[in-house]
């Protein structure tokens, strides 16, 4: 077998029998570190929302001390709470909530890929890790075997040559 072929065939069986094996080792622990990144973003955008929040009732209590418009909106919003000497326009507690109470949620995370994780748990059963490291050391055995170097193979030679060639 040509030299150049031998590589090719080294290169593409031993390739695969690597891949095969450091998929089964790498694929869940990549699968749990794209989980726990999504959990913690997920974390991130909730203390966001929670920051924001803190930030519109800060804003509401220094409104409520100052502005009395907005005193008045906020009653109306929270129920039947109208002076006597003022009618609502529309029915009661229709009003609106200022935006300044309530701030917008920031968008959501982008989830791991589902494939990813269905694949990760299929790998990470003790048999199919067993079964696929014990695929993949056969594929690359099964590549030094067809496309390593050949061994010159020596005939055993019958004794008398031997010491015929010796004298």
């Amino acid at each position: 077998m040509p030299a150049g072929a031998r590589l090719a065939g080294t290169i593409l069986l031993g390739g695969l029998g690597v891949a095969i094996i450091a998929a089964t080792a790498l694929l869940p622990a990549y699968a749990s570190l794209r989980t726990q990144e999504y959990r913690r973003d997920c974390e991130a955008a909730q203390a966001q929302f929670l920051a924001a929040q803190v930030r519109a009732n800060r804003n509401v209590l220094a409104a409520a001390e100052t502005d009395p418009v907005f005193v008045e909106r906020l009653a109306l919003s929270q129920g039947e709470l109208v002076a006597t000497d003022k009618a609502p326009f529309g029915p009661v507690g229709a009003a609106t909530i200022p935006d300044v109470v309530i701030p917008p949620a920031p968008p959501a995370p982008n989830p791991p890929s589902q494939w990813l994780l269905a694949t990760a748990r299929r790998i990470d059963t003790p048999a199919m890790t067993r079964g696929l490291y014990a695929a993949g050391a056969a594929v690359l055995l099964t590549a030094m075997l067809l496309f390593g170097r050949p061994v010159p193979r020596r005939l055993p030679q019958p004794a008398g040559t031997r010491q015929a060639e010796r004298a």
